[in-house]
């Protein structure tokens, strides 16, 4: 419950004022934290979650803790000896929003990816929209590379090539559909009309000048049909 708790305290966080910060550092963390957790609107959401279940642990920003210093070889040289802060907390509770709030003393803040939807934590100034876990929509890609490709795609959208492309690949797919041209056509034209438009990407002088000459349907059913004979 505890968990539950925090949980709805780190999403009210995280929505309403994290995500809405124009840098991602420790002072903007501070000013974020800052009105975040002095709002009304933010202790009355979690006091309404605490009359759902009186021993819920409540969340509070001055978790309690008790801490000391021990001494341990260091994981960077095992001959060399080092003091470590060994942190103690009586409840839960304490322990997440210690851990949170030194997350964002250190420049780490939690993030809602994308594509997923699940949160993962940032480590650097700049505003990820999208995790390293699997991406739910293609597991063989990661959030973050199913993401760029989708992001490729719609500059390809805009891109000049890919404009002229796509419309002259839909106006081949109708002309099959409705009966104009044979399906061993159709799949010439479209292979040849690729070709047509990965040598504009590859030329800029050819994408300049002969590309739309090229992309003229009448040249490629012409063309199409000599690679058929």
């Amino acid at each position: 419950m505890a968990i539950l708790h925090f949980i709805a305290a780190g999403r009210f966080f995280e929505l309403d004022y994290l995500r809405r910060l124009k840098k991602r550092n420790e002072t903007y963390f501070a000013m974020a934290a800052h009105d975040c957790f002095s709002s009304k609107e933010f202790w009355d959401e979690l006091r309404e979650l605490q009359s759902w279940d009186r021993d819920i642990e409540p969340f509070s920003v001055y978790p309690e803790l008790t801490s000391t210093y021990v001494f341990a070889r260091s994981p960077k040289n095992e001959k060399e000896m080092v003091f470590v802060e060994r942190v103690y907390f009586l409840r839960l509770t304490d322990f997440y929003t210690y851990d949170l709030m030194n997350g964002l003393h250190h420049g780490h803040a939690p993030s809602q990816c994308q594509g997923c939807g699940r949160y993962f934590l940032t480590t650097n100034g700049h505003t990820p929209k999208y995790c390293d876990g699997v991406a739910p929509q293609d597991n063989r890609y990661t959030c973050r590379q199913y993401g760029a490709m989708k992001h490729q795609k719609e500059q390809n959208k805009q891109h000049p090539v890919y404009r002229l492309f796509n419309t002259r690949t839909d106006t081949i797919r109708k002309h099959h559909w409705r009966g104009k041209i044979s399906d061993e056509l159709r799949q010439e034209a479209l292979c040849l009309a690729g070709n047509y438009r990965d040598k504009a990407l590859m030329n800029n002088d050819y994408a300049a000048d002969g590309y739309a000459r090229d992309m003229e349907l009448e040249h490629i059913y012409a063309e199409a049909e000599k690679r058929l004979k």
